[in-house]
């Protein structure tokens, strides 16, 4: 038989790095959005003005679509963890 070790500590600091680096992402594109903003204050006008638009908003819904996945993982992660904790505690149960 295969012996089964969780490493409840080591899924905890894997929740908690993946938090601080989606807290991390989301911080870095709001500067970049800011900064973006204000390249795009000034005044654009010709052929260029459209491309750079829709450069833009294709950088921000990517940017939301990486920080949202992003995300997604960490409660995955997060609810993974869980699942385990609350698996050993019903399994110790069984022979206590």
């Amino acid at each position: 038989m295969t012996d089964i070790v969780l490493k409840f500590n080591e899924a905890q600091q894997a929740v908690d790095e993946l938090n601080a680096e989606a807290a991390k992402l989301e911080e870095l594109t709001a500067e970049e959005g800011a900064l973006v903003d204000q390249i795009a204050g000034s005044e654009w006008t010709g052929s260029g003005e459209g491309s750079w638009e829709q450069r833009q908003r294709e950088w921000q819904k990517e940017s939301v679509e990486e920080s949202a996945a992003l995300r997604r993982l960490v409660q995955a992660v997060e609810a993974a963890h869980g699942l385990m904790k609350d698996t050993e505690s019903q399994v110790s149960g069984l022979f206590n």
